[in-house]
């Protein structure tokens, strides 16, 4: 009986531990600054990869700090939810910009994040790819490497 006790509380232990952190303030699917549900529309792979050949969206991955891995979807640029308003202007001039953002996955919030601070500094046509790095790479789709 104990063994069986010991062996849930390890199994408890381990889907704690491989649960979603959240990149900015370290909580496992934390409500406060995150959720896995976007507000925004969303592309799926086949449109991302229209917009990628087309050129027709920018694209920014909003992962950063350990969670960047230096692997991009090609045209795409890094840019952080923590970015001031003259930070983003530089690289987005045009409020009314196609925009695409996105992460590492499904789980991850930073692309939400980001969607949402950049509606928040007026661009009105921003979209997520909630796939993310993970969802393209799967789809067999090739990267750029940046580091």
């Amino acid at each position: 009986m104990k063994k069986l006790f010991l062996l849930v509380g390890v199994a408890l232990l381990l889907s704690v531990l491989a649960g979603c952190q959240c990149p900015f303030c370290g909580k496992k699917e934390c409500k406060s600054c995150c959720s896995t549900k976007t507000e925004f529309k969303t592309v799926s792979t086949d449109e991302l990869e229209k917009i990628v050949n087309d050129k027709s969206s920018l694209i920014f991955d909003a992962r950063a700090g350990k969670y960047d891995t230096g692997e991009r979807i090609p045209g795409a640029k890094a840019l952080s939810v923590e970015s001031s308003a003259d930070e983003v202007a530089k690289v987005i001039p045009d409020k009314n910009a196609s925009i695409v953002t996105y992460c590492v996955n499904p789980k991850c919030p930073a692309s939400d994040m980001l969607a949402k601070h950049l509606k928040e500094l007026g661009y009105n046509n921003v979209k997520v790819y909630p796939d993310g790095i993970e969802g393209w790479i799967k789809n067999g789709n090739k990267v750029e490497k940046v580091k």
